[in-house]
Protein backbone atom coordinates (compact mmCIF):
# COMPACT_ATOMS: atom_id res chain seq x y z
CA UNK A 1 0.00 0.00 0.00
CA UNK A 2 3.08 2.36 0.99
CA UNK A 3 4.55 1.60 -2.26
CA UNK A 4 1.10 2.85 -4.33
CA UNK A 5 0.93 5.79 -2.28
CA UNK A 6 4.31 6.72 -3.72
CA UNK A 7 3.30 6.12 -7.03
CA UNK A 8 0.02 7.81 -6.70
CA UNK A 9 1.85 10.85 -5.08
CA UNK A 10 4.83 10.97 -7.62
CA UNK A 11 2.53 10.16 -10.82
CA UNK A 12 0.15 13.38 -9.43
CA UNK A 13 3.18 15.72 -9.26
CA UNK A 14 4.03 15.05 -12.16
CA UNK A 15 0.62 15.41 -14.34
CA UNK A 16 0.82 19.01 -12.42
CA UNK A 17 4.00 20.87 -13.12
CA UNK A 18 4.62 18.79 -16.59
CA UNK A 19 1.36 19.45 -18.01
CA UNK A 20 1.80 22.00 -20.85
CA UNK A 21 -0.97 22.90 -22.94
CA UNK A 22 -2.50 21.79 -26.48
CA UNK A 23 -5.53 21.54 -27.89
CA UNK A 24 -8.05 19.18 -30.29
CA UNK A 25 -11.28 19.84 -31.93
CA UNK A 26 -12.28 22.68 -29.48
CA UNK A 27 -9.80 22.40 -27.23
CA UNK A 28 -10.45 18.66 -25.61
CA UNK A 29 -7.59 16.99 -25.42
CA UNK A 30 -8.97 13.70 -25.89
CA UNK A 31 -5.32 11.18 -26.33
CA UNK A 32 -5.34 10.25 -22.10
CA UNK A 33 -3.66 6.43 -22.85
CA UNK A 34 -1.53 5.25 -25.47
CA UNK A 35 -3.29 2.08 -25.98
CA UNK A 36 -7.08 3.79 -26.91
CA UNK A 37 -4.74 6.22 -28.89
CA UNK A 38 -3.44 3.48 -31.17
CA UNK A 39 -6.97 2.76 -31.37
CA UNK A 40 -7.97 6.28 -32.40
CA UNK A 41 -9.95 6.58 -28.94
CA UNK A 42 -12.31 4.05 -29.78
CA UNK A 43 -11.96 2.51 -26.39
CA UNK A 44 -15.06 3.06 -24.37
CA UNK A 45 -16.15 -0.67 -25.28
CA UNK A 46 -12.65 -2.29 -24.75
CA UNK A 47 -11.97 -0.52 -21.79
CA UNK A 48 -9.39 -3.02 -20.14
CA UNK A 49 -6.41 -0.65 -18.95
CA UNK A 50 -6.08 1.68 -15.98
CA UNK A 51 -6.78 4.19 -18.84
CA UNK A 52 -10.20 3.64 -19.13
CA UNK A 53 -10.73 6.07 -15.97
CA UNK A 54 -11.06 8.45 -18.58
CA UNK A 55 -12.82 6.66 -21.45
CA UNK A 56 -15.30 4.62 -19.55
CA UNK A 57 -14.18 3.62 -15.85
CA UNK A 58 -17.03 0.57 -15.53
CA UNK A 59 -14.42 -1.51 -17.51
CA UNK A 60 -11.58 -1.16 -14.49
CA UNK A 61 -13.81 -4.12 -12.81
CA UNK A 62 -12.19 -6.23 -15.83
CA UNK A 63 -8.88 -5.61 -14.30
CA UNK A 64 -7.46 -8.03 -11.33
CA UNK A 65 -5.14 -6.86 -8.61
CA UNK A 66 -3.52 -3.23 -8.49
CA UNK A 67 -2.46 -1.56 -11.73
CA UNK A 68 -0.61 1.73 -12.44
CA UNK A 69 -0.13 3.45 -15.97
CA UNK A 70 1.27 6.32 -16.38
CA UNK A 71 3.16 7.96 -19.44
CA UNK A 72 3.06 10.99 -21.35
CA UNK A 73 1.36 11.81 -24.76
CA UNK A 74 3.72 14.69 -26.79
CA UNK A 75 2.35 16.91 -29.40
CA UNK A 76 4.23 18.73 -32.11
CA UNK A 77 2.00 21.73 -33.82
CA UNK A 78 2.37 23.31 -37.26
CA UNK A 79 0.18 26.43 -37.63
CA UNK A 80 0.14 28.92 -39.72
CA UNK A 81 -2.47 32.04 -41.21
CA UNK A 82 -2.91 34.60 -43.64
CA UNK A 83 -4.30 37.87 -43.68
CA UNK A 84 -4.58 40.65 -46.20
CA UNK A 85 -3.40 44.28 -45.66
CA UNK A 86 -6.49 47.16 -44.43
CA UNK A 87 -4.23 49.89 -46.03
CA UNK A 88 -2.50 48.10 -49.25
CA UNK A 89 -4.36 46.33 -52.27
CA UNK A 90 -2.98 42.92 -52.91
CA UNK A 91 -0.58 42.86 -49.55
CA UNK A 92 -0.90 39.63 -47.39
CA UNK A 93 0.76 38.79 -44.05
CA UNK A 94 1.72 35.10 -43.68
CA UNK A 95 1.97 34.46 -40.13
CA UNK A 96 3.44 30.87 -38.94
CA UNK A 97 3.63 29.71 -34.91
CA UNK A 98 7.09 28.46 -34.02
CA UNK A 99 6.89 25.06 -33.54
CA UNK A 100 6.40 23.61 -29.79
CA UNK A 101 6.33 20.21 -28.26
CA UNK A 102 3.13 19.86 -25.67
CA UNK A 103 3.48 17.80 -22.87
CA UNK A 104 0.84 16.19 -21.73
CA UNK A 105 1.52 13.45 -18.90
CA UNK A 106 -1.36 11.17 -17.19
CA UNK A 107 -1.52 8.64 -14.19
CA UNK A 108 -4.16 5.79 -13.66
CA UNK A 109 -4.49 3.55 -10.30
CA UNK A 110 -6.64 0.90 -10.34
CA UNK A 111 -7.45 -1.42 -6.94
CA UNK A 112 -9.67 -4.77 -7.33
CA UNK A 113 -11.01 -5.60 -3.91
CA UNK A 114 -13.50 -8.58 -5.07
CA UNK A 115 -15.49 -10.26 -7.62
CA UNK A 116 -17.52 -7.39 -7.56
CA UNK A 117 -15.98 -3.89 -6.31
CA UNK A 118 -13.25 -1.61 -8.20
CA UNK A 119 -11.98 1.73 -7.33
CA UNK A 120 -9.65 3.65 -9.51
CA UNK A 121 -7.78 7.14 -9.50
CA UNK A 122 -7.11 9.61 -12.44
CA UNK A 123 -5.09 12.60 -12.95
CA UNK A 124 -4.84 13.89 -16.16
CA UNK A 125 -5.85 17.33 -18.51
CA UNK A 126 -8.47 17.00 -20.22
CA UNK A 127 -8.51 20.72 -21.55
CA UNK A 128 -6.23 22.63 -23.16
CA UNK A 129 -5.24 26.04 -25.44
CA UNK A 130 -1.80 26.78 -26.18
CA UNK A 131 -1.05 29.04 -29.10
CA UNK A 132 1.73 31.55 -29.49
CA UNK A 133 2.35 33.99 -32.53
CA UNK A 134 5.23 35.81 -32.93
CA UNK A 135 4.78 39.41 -30.92
CA UNK A 136 4.91 41.21 -34.51
CA UNK A 137 2.73 39.42 -36.29
CA UNK A 138 -0.22 41.19 -37.74
CA UNK A 139 -2.63 39.92 -35.64
CA UNK A 140 -1.06 40.71 -32.50
CA UNK A 141 -3.82 42.41 -30.68
CA UNK A 142 -6.64 39.17 -31.46
CA UNK A 143 -3.75 36.89 -29.93
CA UNK A 144 -0.06 37.11 -29.04
CA UNK A 145 -0.26 34.18 -26.79
CA UNK A 146 -3.17 32.29 -25.05
CA UNK A 147 -2.75 29.20 -22.80
CA UNK A 148 -5.40 27.64 -20.84
CA UNK A 149 -4.28 24.64 -18.60
CA UNK A 150 -6.69 22.32 -17.04
CA UNK A 151 -5.27 19.85 -14.18
CA UNK A 152 -8.32 16.80 -13.44
CA UNK A 153 -8.33 14.69 -10.33
CA UNK A 154 -10.76 11.74 -10.76
CA UNK A 155 -11.58 9.56 -8.21
CA UNK A 156 -13.84 6.55 -9.25
CA UNK A 157 -15.89 3.48 -8.06
CA UNK A 158 -17.02 0.68 -10.04
CA UNK A 159 -19.71 -2.18 -9.42
CA UNK A 160 -20.11 -5.52 -11.55
CA UNK A 161 -23.74 -5.72 -10.62
CA UNK A 162 -23.98 -8.93 -12.99
CA UNK A 163 -21.78 -10.88 -14.60
CA UNK A 164 -22.30 -8.55 -18.04
CA UNK A 165 -23.02 -5.31 -16.33
CA UNK A 166 -20.76 -3.15 -14.63
CA UNK A 167 -21.56 0.70 -13.38
CA UNK A 168 -19.56 2.83 -12.73
CA UNK A 169 -19.24 6.66 -10.70
CA UNK A 170 -16.76 9.45 -10.09
CA UNK A 171 -16.74 12.74 -8.83
CA UNK A 172 -14.16 15.19 -10.18
CA UNK A 173 -11.83 18.56 -9.49
CA UNK A 174 -10.79 20.55 -12.32
CA UNK A 175 -8.26 23.16 -11.59
CA UNK A 176 -7.93 25.99 -14.43
CA UNK A 177 -4.88 28.65 -15.36
CA UNK A 178 -5.95 31.02 -17.99
CA UNK A 179 -3.42 33.53 -19.28
CA UNK A 180 -3.94 35.59 -22.83
CA UNK A 181 -1.31 38.00 -23.73
CA UNK A 182 -2.26 40.57 -26.68
CA UNK A 183 -1.54 43.80 -27.96
CA UNK A 184 -4.33 46.95 -27.25
CA UNK A 185 -5.16 47.64 -30.46
CA UNK A 186 -7.16 50.92 -31.51
CA UNK A 187 -10.00 48.35 -32.51
CA UNK A 188 -10.82 48.39 -28.82
CA UNK A 189 -11.49 52.31 -28.80
CA UNK A 190 -12.76 53.27 -32.11
CA UNK A 191 -15.22 52.23 -34.40
CA UNK A 192 -14.53 51.25 -38.00
CA UNK A 193 -10.72 49.85 -36.99
CA UNK A 194 -9.57 46.78 -37.61
CA UNK A 195 -6.59 45.22 -35.69
CA UNK A 196 -4.83 44.75 -39.00
CA UNK A 197 -5.37 48.50 -39.59
CA UNK A 198 -4.26 49.57 -35.64
CA UNK A 199 -1.23 47.04 -36.84
CA UNK A 200 0.12 49.19 -40.21
CA UNK A 201 -1.11 52.52 -38.51
CA UNK A 202 0.69 52.14 -34.76
CA UNK A 203 3.34 49.43 -35.37
CA UNK A 204 3.51 46.12 -33.26
CA UNK A 205 3.91 47.28 -30.22
CA UNK A 206 0.37 49.42 -31.09
CA UNK A 207 -1.28 50.66 -27.59
CA UNK A 208 0.73 48.20 -24.79
CA UNK A 209 0.80 44.54 -24.24
CA UNK A 210 -2.09 43.40 -22.28
CA UNK A 211 -1.58 40.42 -19.93
CA UNK A 212 -4.39 38.48 -18.33
CA UNK A 213 -3.98 35.95 -15.36
CA UNK A 214 -6.36 33.97 -13.78
CA UNK A 215 -7.15 31.09 -11.50
CA UNK A 216 -9.83 28.73 -10.31
CA UNK A 217 -11.26 25.52 -10.06
CA UNK A 218 -14.95 23.38 -10.11
CA UNK A 219 -16.72 19.91 -9.51
CA UNK A 220 -18.16 17.68 -12.10
CA UNK A 221 -18.75 13.84 -12.11
CA UNK A 222 -18.85 10.95 -14.40
CA UNK A 223 -20.29 7.71 -14.76
CA UNK A 224 -19.67 4.83 -16.53
CA UNK A 225 -21.58 1.60 -18.37
CA UNK A 226 -19.87 -1.59 -19.80
CA UNK A 227 -21.96 -4.98 -20.87
CA UNK A 228 -20.81 -8.28 -21.85
CA UNK A 229 -23.69 -8.76 -24.79
CA UNK A 230 -21.54 -12.56 -25.30
CA UNK A 231 -18.74 -13.70 -25.49
CA UNK A 232 -17.84 -11.79 -28.54
CA UNK A 233 -19.56 -8.76 -28.07
CA UNK A 234 -19.02 -5.78 -25.72
CA UNK A 235 -20.82 -2.46 -25.29
CA UNK A 236 -19.97 0.32 -23.11
CA UNK A 237 -21.03 4.00 -22.37
CA UNK A 238 -19.45 7.25 -20.32
CA UNK A 239 -20.82 10.22 -19.99
CA UNK A 240 -18.22 13.28 -18.10
CA UNK A 241 -20.36 16.49 -17.07
CA UNK A 242 -19.59 20.05 -18.08
CA UNK A 243 -17.84 22.34 -15.31
CA UNK A 244 -18.38 25.91 -14.77
CA UNK A 245 -15.39 27.46 -13.19
CA UNK A 246 -15.27 30.34 -11.25
CA UNK A 247 -11.57 32.39 -11.91
CA UNK A 248 -11.25 34.12 -8.84
CA UNK A 249 -8.08 35.38 -8.75
CA UNK A 250 -7.89 37.20 -12.02
CA UNK A 251 -5.53 39.79 -12.75
CA UNK A 252 -5.01 42.07 -15.47
CA UNK A 253 -1.74 44.69 -16.40
CA UNK A 254 -0.79 47.27 -19.89
CA UNK A 255 3.05 46.44 -19.98
CA UNK A 256 4.38 49.89 -21.99
CA UNK A 257 7.32 49.42 -24.51
CA UNK A 258 9.44 52.23 -25.01
CA UNK A 259 9.89 51.42 -28.39
CA UNK A 260 6.34 51.67 -29.24
CA UNK A 261 5.94 53.85 -32.60
CA UNK A 262 2.96 55.74 -31.41
CA UNK A 263 5.46 56.78 -28.62
CA UNK A 264 8.29 58.16 -30.65
CA UNK A 265 5.24 60.27 -32.71
CA UNK A 266 4.00 62.02 -29.50
CA UNK A 267 7.19 62.38 -28.42
CA UNK A 268 8.01 65.21 -30.78
CA UNK A 269 5.08 66.95 -29.10
CA UNK A 270 5.63 66.10 -25.97
CA UNK A 271 9.41 64.83 -24.76
CA UNK A 272 8.19 63.77 -21.37
CA UNK A 273 6.23 61.22 -22.51
CA UNK A 274 9.30 59.31 -23.77
CA UNK A 275 10.31 59.29 -19.75
CA UNK A 276 7.49 58.57 -18.83
CA UNK A 277 7.76 55.37 -16.35
CA UNK A 278 3.91 54.34 -17.25
CA UNK A 279 1.82 54.01 -20.11
CA UNK A 280 0.66 56.93 -20.83
CA UNK A 281 -1.69 55.99 -23.29
CA UNK A 282 -4.28 52.84 -21.18
CA UNK A 283 -3.75 52.84 -17.61
CA UNK A 284 -1.97 50.20 -16.19
CA UNK A 285 -3.67 47.54 -14.08
CA UNK A 286 -6.93 46.30 -13.29
CA UNK A 287 -8.36 42.95 -11.59
CA UNK A 288 -11.26 41.01 -12.82
CA UNK A 289 -14.01 37.98 -12.72
CA UNK A 290 -14.24 35.12 -15.30
CA UNK A 291 -15.67 32.32 -15.51
CA UNK A 292 -15.03 29.50 -17.78
CA UNK A 293 -17.69 26.75 -19.06
CA UNK A 294 -16.11 23.35 -20.07
CA UNK A 295 -18.38 20.71 -21.79
CA UNK A 296 -19.66 17.41 -20.77
CA UNK A 297 -18.62 14.31 -23.10
CA UNK A 298 -20.72 11.56 -24.36
CA UNK A 299 -19.15 8.49 -25.23
CA UNK A 300 -21.13 5.19 -26.68
CA UNK A 301 -19.33 1.94 -28.35
CA UNK A 302 -19.54 -1.64 -29.38
CA UNK A 303 -16.49 -3.35 -29.73
CA UNK A 304 -16.45 -7.64 -30.97
CA UNK A 305 -13.60 -10.11 -31.12
CA UNK A 306 -15.99 -12.14 -33.42
CA UNK A 307 -12.14 -12.44 -35.21
CA UNK A 308 -9.80 -14.85 -34.59
CA UNK A 309 -6.79 -12.42 -33.02
CA UNK A 310 -8.90 -9.18 -33.83
CA UNK A 311 -10.82 -6.79 -31.46
CA UNK A 312 -12.53 -3.85 -33.67
CA UNK A 313 -14.31 -1.64 -32.06
CA UNK A 314 -16.87 1.82 -33.08
CA UNK A 315 -17.51 4.27 -31.39
CA UNK A 316 -19.12 7.68 -30.99
CA UNK A 317 -18.58 10.80 -29.27
CA UNK A 318 -20.48 14.29 -28.44
CA UNK A 319 -19.54 17.12 -26.90
CA UNK A 320 -21.60 20.09 -25.36
CA UNK A 321 -19.70 22.55 -26.56
CA UNK A 322 -22.60 25.21 -26.53
CA UNK A 323 -21.73 25.38 -22.50
CA UNK A 324 -18.51 27.84 -23.49
CA UNK A 325 -20.11 30.61 -24.86
CA UNK A 326 -17.46 33.42 -23.83
CA UNK A 327 -14.70 34.47 -21.29
CA UNK A 328 -15.13 38.31 -20.39
CA UNK A 329 -13.48 39.49 -18.14
CA UNK A 330 -15.10 42.11 -16.01
CA UNK A 331 -12.56 44.78 -15.25
CA UNK A 332 -12.92 47.30 -12.34
CA UNK A 333 -11.42 50.24 -13.16
CA UNK A 334 -12.02 49.82 -16.67
CA UNK A 335 -8.96 50.01 -19.24
CA UNK A 336 -8.98 54.07 -19.84
CA UNK A 337 -7.67 55.35 -23.02
CA UNK A 338 -6.58 59.01 -22.68
CA UNK A 339 -8.58 61.15 -24.46
CA UNK A 340 -5.86 63.66 -25.57
CA UNK A 341 -5.03 60.79 -28.19
CA UNK A 342 -8.06 61.42 -30.11
CA UNK A 343 -9.73 64.60 -28.80
CA UNK A 344 -13.25 64.40 -28.33
CA UNK A 345 -14.39 62.00 -31.23
CA UNK A 346 -17.31 60.47 -30.73
CA UNK A 347 -16.57 57.17 -32.44
CA UNK A 348 -13.77 56.93 -29.29
CA UNK A 349 -15.14 54.70 -26.46
CA UNK A 350 -12.16 55.82 -23.73
CA UNK A 351 -13.76 53.60 -20.95
CA UNK A 352 -15.02 50.23 -21.96
CA UNK A 353 -16.80 48.22 -19.69
CA UNK A 354 -15.46 44.78 -19.91
CA UNK A 355 -12.67 43.01 -22.02
CA UNK A 356 -13.91 40.26 -24.24
CA UNK A 357 -10.76 38.15 -24.15
CA UNK A 358 -13.16 34.99 -25.60
CA UNK A 359 -16.53 35.28 -27.67
CA UNK A 360 -17.51 32.10 -28.55
CA UNK A 361 -20.90 30.95 -29.06
CA UNK A 362 -19.88 27.57 -29.84
CA UNK A 363 -21.89 24.29 -31.42
CA UNK A 364 -22.29 21.13 -29.84
CA UNK A 365 -19.68 18.77 -31.59
CA UNK A 366 -19.77 14.84 -33.33
CA UNK A 367 -16.79 12.66 -33.10
CA UNK A 368 -16.37 9.67 -34.67
CA UNK A 369 -13.90 6.71 -33.71
CA UNK A 370 -13.00 3.62 -35.26
CA UNK A 371 -10.35 1.31 -34.23
CA UNK A 372 -8.83 -2.30 -34.58
CA UNK A 373 -6.07 -4.28 -32.23
CA UNK A 374 -4.63 -7.37 -33.29
CA UNK A 375 -2.61 -9.52 -31.14
CA UNK A 376 0.26 -11.10 -33.28
CA UNK A 377 1.56 -13.27 -30.24
CA UNK A 378 0.04 -13.67 -26.78
CA UNK A 379 2.31 -10.74 -25.55
CA UNK A 380 2.22 -8.05 -28.50
CA UNK A 381 -0.26 -6.59 -30.39
CA UNK A 382 -0.96 -3.85 -32.90
CA UNK A 383 -2.85 -1.60 -33.30
CA UNK A 384 -4.75 1.11 -35.94
CA UNK A 385 -7.40 3.60 -36.34
CA UNK A 386 -9.29 6.71 -37.66
CA UNK A 387 -11.24 9.13 -35.77
CA UNK A 388 -13.24 12.18 -37.50
CA UNK A 389 -13.25 15.19 -34.75
CA UNK A 390 -16.42 17.97 -36.04
CA UNK A 391 -15.03 21.20 -35.00
CA UNK A 392 -17.33 23.18 -32.74
CA UNK A 393 -16.36 26.96 -34.04
CA UNK A 394 -19.06 29.11 -36.16
CA UNK A 395 -16.92 31.08 -39.27
CA UNK A 396 -17.89 34.15 -36.81
CA UNK A 397 -16.05 33.48 -33.87
CA UNK A 398 -12.98 31.68 -35.50
CA UNK A 399 -9.91 33.25 -34.66
CA UNK A 400 -6.23 33.47 -34.03
CA UNK A 401 -6.28 32.21 -30.66
CA UNK A 402 -8.12 29.02 -31.31
CA UNK A 403 -7.86 27.98 -34.90
CA UNK A 404 -9.81 25.28 -35.53
CA UNK A 405 -11.48 23.16 -37.75
CA UNK A 406 -12.50 19.55 -38.88
CA UNK A 407 -9.97 16.78 -37.56
CA UNK A 408 -9.04 13.60 -40.03
CA UNK A 409 -6.76 11.76 -37.02
CA UNK A 410 -4.73 8.60 -38.42
CA UNK A 411 -3.25 6.24 -35.33
CA UNK A 412 -0.74 3.75 -35.52
CA UNK A 413 -0.07 1.78 -31.92
CA UNK A 414 1.91 -0.75 -30.34
CA UNK A 415 2.06 -2.71 -26.96
CA UNK A 416 3.96 -5.38 -25.47
CA UNK A 417 3.96 -7.17 -22.01
CA UNK A 418 6.66 -8.96 -20.44
CA UNK A 419 6.26 -9.93 -16.75
CA UNK A 420 4.46 -7.25 -14.89
CA UNK A 421 4.84 -4.80 -17.38
CA UNK A 422 3.24 -3.34 -20.23
CA UNK A 423 4.38 -1.17 -22.42
CA UNK A 424 2.15 0.77 -25.21
CA UNK A 425 3.08 3.30 -27.61
CA UNK A 426 0.92 5.23 -30.58
CA UNK A 427 1.37 7.61 -33.06
CA UNK A 428 -1.27 10.07 -34.57
CA UNK A 429 -1.34 12.39 -37.34
CA UNK A 430 -4.23 14.86 -36.87
CA UNK A 431 -4.71 17.06 -40.19
CA UNK A 432 -7.10 19.85 -39.62
CA UNK A 433 -8.79 20.93 -43.03
CA UNK A 434 -7.95 24.16 -44.33
CA UNK A 435 -10.30 27.23 -43.11
CA UNK A 436 -11.10 30.79 -43.85
CA UNK A 437 -14.02 33.56 -42.31
CA UNK A 438 -14.89 36.59 -44.07
CA UNK A 439 -17.45 37.62 -41.01
CA UNK A 440 -15.30 36.91 -37.87
CA UNK A 441 -16.58 39.08 -35.03
CA UNK A 442 -13.33 40.90 -34.26
CA UNK A 443 -12.95 41.69 -37.78
CA UNK A 444 -10.38 39.70 -38.35
CA UNK A 445 -10.66 37.48 -41.76
CA UNK A 446 -7.92 35.31 -42.03
CA UNK A 447 -6.86 31.55 -43.61
CA UNK A 448 -5.68 29.26 -41.26
CA UNK A 449 -4.02 26.29 -41.93
CA UNK A 450 -2.76 23.50 -38.82
CA UNK A 451 -1.37 19.48 -38.56
CA UNK A 452 -0.24 18.46 -35.63
CA UNK A 453 1.70 15.08 -34.49
CA UNK A 454 1.39 13.07 -31.53
CA UNK A 455 3.39 10.55 -29.73
CA UNK A 456 2.48 8.44 -26.49
CA UNK A 457 4.00 6.07 -24.28
CA UNK A 458 2.67 4.46 -21.49
CA UNK A 459 3.51 2.01 -18.70
CA UNK A 460 1.78 0.17 -16.87
CA UNK A 461 2.48 -2.22 -13.85
CA UNK A 462 1.17 -4.77 -12.10
CA UNK A 463 1.76 -4.99 -8.43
Amino acid sequence: MRKTMTWLLGGVATVFFLASTAWGAGFLVFEQGSKAMGMAGAFTATADDPTAIFNNPAGITQLEGTQISFGNTFIRNDQKYDVDSALVAGKTYHEEMASKTFYLPHLYVTQKYNDRLSIGFGAFSPFGIGTDWADNSAGNSVSNEANIKTYNLNPNIAYKVTPRLSLALGANYIRTNIQIHRRIGAESFVSGVTPVMSYEVLGQEQLGRLKVDGRGGGWAYNVGLLYKINESWQAGFSYRSDYKIEISRSQSSVIWSKSSKLLSDLSVLNPALAAAPFNPLVNSSTEGFTRLNLPGIFLAGVSTTMFDKWNIEFDVQYTTWNHFDDIVIEVAPPLNLNPFLLGLNPSVDTTPDTLSALEEDWENGWGFHLGAEYHYTDNFAVRAGYFYDKNPIPDRTLGAILPDSDRHNFSLGCGYTKGEWTVDAAYMYSNFENRSTDNNYQNFDASYQTNFHLLGVTLTRKL
